[in-house]
């Protein structure tokens, strides 16, 4: 499965030179495969506590959702929406593993 880290690793790009750049020159640069288990961890652990879930197994379904209670207040009357501050709701999460990645030929909309 793809790590969240992967679209900046695979393709180079500024993210991923600018991580090169910062990481110490005596040979210290952590490896890719262990940045990629440190970010796969930090992941797992932050959808533990935020409760995050993944609700399809569609491998092309890029959003994950999690409990959550309203804000403040939002009325759509058209829609018969009448929410209140504490209201309970599902927060939607991007999904970065699941996100395309970009072709070097530019985004399109296909």
């Amino acid at each position: 499965m793809a790590g969240p880290d992967d679209a900046i690793l695979a393709g180079g790009g500024a993210g991923a030179d600018a991580f090169a750049r910062s990481a110490p020159r005596d040979g210290g640069a952590i490896p890719r495969a262990g940045l990629r288990s440190a970010i796969r961890s930090l992941d797992a652990f932050l959808q533990r506590i935020e409760g995050i879930r993944e609700y399809s197994t569609d491998a092309r379904c890029i959003f994950r959702i999690a409990p959550g209670h309203a804000a403040t207040g939002l009325s759509c009357p058209q829609a018969g929406l009448n929410l209140r501050p504490g209201d309970r709701i599902l927060d939607l999460h991007l999904w970065n593993e699941h996100v395309p990645r970009i072709a070097p030929s530019g985004p399109d909309f296909a």
